[in-house]
């Protein structure tokens, strides 16, 4: 194998897992952590007074034990508040393969308080607005 095929080779096996969905969303990278790469689809992000609804996607720096590698939120945000409800998840695989949807019933959705360490900030602050 020549030099050139073998780095082709090797950044084809380091790129980052492929956008999991079929559509054509364009993610922003907001930031990164010792878990996870997380990206945001500015396309989907719309803001109605202190609340901000949002699509997360996680791209997790090793595969869960389930072949899970890439998890894609759908949110919303109170950013007065600094809480986010989840209200639908999306699981796949490193190759893209949907491993589970999950829609969350609106009596079951529970708010969580954002946390304060540099990717929650910056997820925060991406979705609503620079404090």
């Amino acid at each position: 194998m020549g030099t050139i095929t073998f780095l082709l080779a090797a950044l084809i096996v380091q790129a980052p897992p492929p956008p999991p969905s079929p559509d054509a969303t364009q993610w922003e990278r907001v930031g990164e952590d010792d878990i996870a790469a997380v990206w945001i689809d500015p396309a989907r992000l719309s803001r109605q007074g202190d609340r901000a609804n949002s699509v997360l996607r996680m791209d997790m720096k090793g595969e869960l034990s389930d072949g899970l590698r890439v998890l894609i939120s759908h949110g919303e945000i109170d950013c007065r508040a600094r809480m986010r409800t989840v209200y639908r998840m999306e699981g796949y695989r490193r190759d893209g393969s949907l491993i589970a949807v999950r829609e969350i019933p609106a009596a079951r959705r529970e708010p969580y308080q954002i946390g304060t360490g540099p990717l929650d900030n910056a997820v925060f602050d991406r979705v609503c607005g620079a404090r």
